[in-house]
């Protein structure tokens, strides 16, 4: 659960730096993030780096299996937990990126002052709070979408799973519209960074990584009958919708051009054409193609062998590419 939360934070985080729509493809300004916690009978605090931050926090706040934290009779522990999570992952941007101008360079033979504490502590707690908010929301929002659709998404709706008042979705979102945009464009994200999960962990090899993102596009937890249905109850918006439209644009192009990357490495390594015409032809398909066993697969999961999907998949691009590749 802590994973997942923490997750859905740097998530919303990045969300309000880089914006919706056609700016949602901007990635942080760190290709890893690494949370270091160190949980004691009893402290709390944190320190941010570039991109990681040392944590410290109570064992009793950490989540059981109940949900809550250990303490019962405090099970806001947790919250504050992710609270001061969401707080130091926001200075990735406002004190790393964003910094007072004694910090440009700093001098390692005195000690560095500065004024501006007030904004870049006093903005930061202001904002870890509005983290966690929005972060409910979206998946409050995602919740009724997938057990009633999208005319279930409905203010009074979200706010009951949420457990605000309606008026209170006002303060994060100016619309409903732009919070079910919102939902949309995390569970996109989120599947998007499902294939590419373990990437890092494959060899250099490029023809080895493509054929690593597209087994893990048509298998789980890419694949899986809720963020299918998730897909298609937001897809009917898209079209008369124009936050929808730009959340889907963005997160369509994020994806096809990361499959496009992945294509054009794997065939300049084996000396094949890679020109950008082919190379584009060649993404659109292969994205059509992991779509529609995508949807298959999480439809109807019991119609399919174990495995059955990854291979299909891989022999299918095998042939679409003219290259070997390994399953």
């Amino acid at each position: 659960r802590l994973l997942a939360d923490t997750q859905k934070i740097c998530e919303a985080a990045i969300h309000f730096w880089h914006g919706p729509g056609k700016a949602a493809g901007k990635k942080a300004p760190h290709k890893n993030y690494l949370f270091m916690l160190n949980a004691v009978h009893d402290g709390y605090g944190g320190l941010e780096h570039r991109n990681s931050t040392a944590l410290i926090c109570k064992r009793d706040d950490l989540p059981r299996h109940n949900g809550l934290s250990a303490s019962h009779s405090k099970p806001e522990g947790y919250t504050t937990l992710l609270g001061l999570i969401s707080h130091e992952y926001f200075h990735t941007w406002n004190v790393k990126q964003l910094r007072p101008d004694a910090f440009a360079r700093f001098d390692y033979n005195q000690e560095n002052y500065t004024q501006l504490l007030w904004f870049f502590e006093g903005f930061t707690s202001y904002y870890d709070d509005l983290m966690l908010r929005r972060a409910g929301l979206i998946d409050a929002t995602l919740d009724c979408i997938a057990e009633g659709g999208p005319q279930a998404a409905t203010v009074r709706a979200i706010a009951l799973k949420a457990g605000v008042t309606p008026g209170l979705i006002k303060h994060y979102f100016d619309t409903k519209e732009d919070l079910v945009a919102a939902a949309h464009e995390t569970l996109m994200t989120r599947l998007t960074e499902a294939s590419a999960a373990a990437l890092d962990d494959l060899p250099a090899d490029p023809i080895a990584r493509l054929t690593g993102f597209i087994a893990n596009a048509v298998t789980p937890p890419v694949v899986d009958p809720r963020a299918m249905a998730l897909w298609a109850a937001s897809m009917q918006l898209v079209p008369r919708d124009a936050a929808m439209r730009d959340v889907h644009e963005a997160t369509y192009l994020a994806f096809r051009d990361r499959l496009e990357r992945m294509i054009a490495n794997a065939l300049r390594a084996a000396g094949k054409p890679h020109d950008k015409p082919t190379t584009r032809a060649l993404a659109i398909a292969g994205n059509a193609l992991l779509d529609g066993l995508w949807i298959e697969a999480s439809v109807l999961p019991d119609q399919f062998a174990q495995g059955e999907m990854r291979s299909i998949a891989i022999r299918a691009f095998a042939r679409l590419l003219d290259l070997k590749l390994p399953e």
